[in-house]
């Protein structure tokens, strides 16, 4: 056992150093788990990936052609995420997740948003990720605002 954990260790640090050499606006989870992962039967999401605006993933005009997954027991989190690349969607997902963090991210010319729920099942029916950047992503030209605002009362 201890030979194949220090062969997996080895990969993943191989694999942290390929991406961080090469910028991604992607996270890679990885994650080992010595068991049998099992169903979480309390929690179903919605399950679809790579839609756009004109498909049934994001618009859930015929929200029965979606399908659903039951999560597993590591995946509380029912996520819904877009990502933008200089303001146009790349692509729209909804998914059971392990981690999730609401909000928006960005990275060079992408905005990565992101929504989650875990109340109940198939909760992620919403578009709720902010879309745009949020004026706490840039405090000095808020501040800046302000000033010129206060200066031009003057």
């Amino acid at each position: 056992m201890d030979g194949v954990r220090s062969w997996m260790t080895a990969l993943v640090m191989s694999l942290m150093n390929v991406l961080t050499v090469g910028y991604s606006v992607e996270r890679y989870d990885i994650v080992i788990y010595q068991n049998v992962e099992t169903r979480n039967s309390s929690l179903s999401c919605l399950f679809c990936f790579n839609g756009d605006a004109t498909n049934d993933c994001m618009t859930l005009k015929n929200i029965s052609n979606i399908p659903t997954k039951t999560c597993m027991q590591h995946e509380p989190y029912c996520k819904v995420r877009r990502l933008h690349k200089d303001g146009d969607l790349v692509t729209f997902d909804r998914y059971c997740a392990s981690y999730c963090k609401p909000g928006c991210t960005d990275a060079a010319r992408y905005l990565e948003c992101v929504s989650c729920c875990n109340h109940k099942s198939e909760c992620n029916v919403d578009n709720a990720a902010p879309n745009g950047r949020p004026i706490e992503r840039y405090p000095a030209l808020f501040i800046l605002t302000i000033l010129m605002y206060l200066l031009g009362q003057s």
